[in-house]
């Protein structure tokens, strides 16, 4: 398996942990400098970590599942200079990254956010008193440049603003802060955010993303990852979703699907055709649904397919079969009731 880009910028993994007697091999790690390293577990552990040997330097970024929420917390101070890019990331991502461990100061990430963004409204332009900061503009235009590409279209995103002490967001049918936003829409600024400040120090690095279908509809779930293609053209993403729309929304991807086989699990590539599918097929074929019909429908029907006992259906039980379902709502699942209703070859309905 060759990975492009990952970072969380480990020198080296101690030689203690990768030397360890009754290890595991589960498989192995191949770096674009063609260094090949071995992936370990302890033989049984309830708890435990992958462990890599001779673990080389790449870059990247890690986007958990779990969403910041967007609590509205009233801005009171700004820095007296715009930070570097690298901090700001520093700052926003290390606030995320200890909510979701359960810990957290005093700001918000959105906090951070909004501090940022105001900072680099201040800071980027000349004033009589303020000497501009060229890296503040580029992040207050930069950041917009990436919020048009990404939010949805049906928002009408035309321009953040500053309106002291907040951040607007400016849309074709109104107006409102930044901290008023949707869960789904800050959800996306979320990722951008993150996304954009890495941007700024490594011109191509790997995003790995964990869900990122959480707190979406599902129309931007279709839209998420080609809108970060969009976004960000040289970065790479690796994403695990249970999201059919995400599995379907780029066709030049490579889909991987994790299957039982036995005890193990395998892997196989979703071909082309499958990519193509409908996300209920994409739910029955990959996900390994059964069926995608909700659970009191499918009782319902297995109580009218009961009372047709008879294998050989002829035309007259099949009209009494859908009239049976009409009855009670459910003339849409006729072909799904069809399926359950196993004919061989021989004893296909007759007229």
């Amino acid at each position: 398996m060759r990975k492009r880009g990952l970072s969380w910028e480990i020198d080296h993994w101690p030689e203690e942990m990768a030397s360890q007697p009754h290890q595991r091999e589960i498989g192995s790690l191949t770096y674009s400098n063609d260094v090949t390293t071995p992936l370990r577990v302890p033989p049984a552990s309830a708890k435990y970590d992958v462990q890599i040997g001779n673990i080389q330097v790449v870059h990247g970024l890690y986007l958990a599942s779990h969403r910041a929420l967007s609590a509205y917390q009233k801005l009171t101070s700004l820095p007296s200079e715009f930070s570097a890019t690298d901090q700001l990331f520093k700052s926003y991502y290390g606030e995320v990254s200890n909510r979701w461990r359960g810990k957290h100061s005093v700001k918000t990430p959105m906090m951070q956010m909004k501090e940022s963004l105001i900072a680099a409204a201040v800071y980027g332009y000349e004033t009589p008193a303020i000497e501009p900061n060229s890296e503040a503009r580029q992040v207050w235009e930069g950041f917009q440049g990436v919020l048009r590409k990404v939010l949805p279209t049906s928002l009408g995103f035309t321009e953040m603003s500053v309106n002291p002490p907040e951040v607007v967001i400016r849309t074709r049918t109104g107006d409102f802060l930044i901290d008023a936003v949707s869960g789904g829409i800050s959800s996306l600024i979320e990722i951008s955010w993150q996304i954009f400040l890495r941007s700024r120090q490594y011109d191509s690095f790997t995003v790995c993303m964990d869900e990122p279908e959480n707190h979406l509809h599902p129309q931007l779930q279709r839209s998420i990852i080609p809108s970060l293609l969009s976004a960000f053209p040289r970065i790479s993403f690796v994403v695990a979703t249970h999201s059919p729309f995400i599995v379907t929304s780029v066709h030049n991807s490579h889909v991987y699907v994790l299957d039982y086989e036995g005890d193990a699990v395998k892997t196989r590539l979703l071909d082309s055709a499958n990519k193509a599918a409908s996300s209920d097929e994409i739910l029955r074929r990959v996900l390994g649904l059964e069926t995608t019909i909700p659970l009191w429908v499918e009782r319902q029907v297995a109580e009218i397919l009961a009372t047709f006992k008879n294998s050989n259906l002829d035309w007259s039980e099949l009209r009494r079969l859908r009239a049976a379902l009409l009855d009670v709502g459910l003339g849409q699942e006729f072909p799904a009731a069809l399926d359950a209703i196993t004919l061989g070859e021989n004893n296909a309905p007759t007229q």
